[in-house]
């Protein structure tokens, strides 16, 4: 009888020391500084830094930087993009956004457009910001007619070449079938207008 007692208070010292142990770890880690730098596919020879944007600093990014922006609904979303826009990247920052919280949501019944989710303020300045490199928001029915609404867009992923503060080259990649050695074409222009472009 003395032994299974022993054992249960071993037991329950032990799960409180984990329990601790995991709790101080967890507050530990809260208390670190989080640095805006990410590193994304870290590999022997490359390591894959991109600044990870916060909301409050994304206007002044864009309107004051060079750079390269991808704008994603997602943030897990953006490796395959920043990979591949790494093999062109040389001393220009990649930016990523998550518009996921910000954008529009629309529907389509019966031809009546129907607003889910209002965009936010910000998304508004973006989409005034981004001129005619804003989409406009359409739904491509089954039997493939285009209907049209009144609003802008940003889809994403979408990449956004800026030069001191100016776009100068835009794509959005709304098909899943892009391979990646269309992908790098496309973002190649990009690269290559940043780097001819003069203001």
């Amino acid at each position: 009888m003395k032994k299974k007692t022993k054992e249960k208070v071993l037991k329950g010292i032990l799960s409180i020391l984990t329990g601790f142990l995991l709790i101080s770890i967890a507050y530990y880690e809260r208390k670190i500084e989080r640095s805006p730098m990410i590193i994304a596919n870290v590999d022997e020879n490359n390591n894959r830094v991109y600044q990870d944007v916060q909301k409050e600093d994304l206007m002044s990014i864009l309107e004051n930087e060079t750079g390269v922006f991808l704008l994603v609904s997602s943030r897990i979303s953006a490796g395959r993009f920043i990979d591949l826009l790494y093999d062109f990247k040389g001393d220009y920052t990649i930016y990523v956004y998550s518009l996921k919280n910000d954008e529009i949501s629309l529907s389509l019944n019966n031809n009546d457009i129907i607003v889910n989710k209002k965009q936010s303020k910000l998304y508004d300045e973006l989409i005034s910001y981004l001129g005619v490199y804003a989409d406009d928001y359409v739904f491509v029915q089954e039997d493939g007619t285009v209907v049209k609404t009144d609003y802008k867009v940003v889809y994403t992923p979408t990449v956004l070449f800026i030069k001191n503060g100016r776009p100068i080259y835009s794509y959005s990649n709304i098909s899943e079938e892009m391979t990646d050695d269309e992908l790098k074409e496309i973002y190649k222009q990009g690269y290559e207008a940043l780097n001819e472009f003069n203001l």
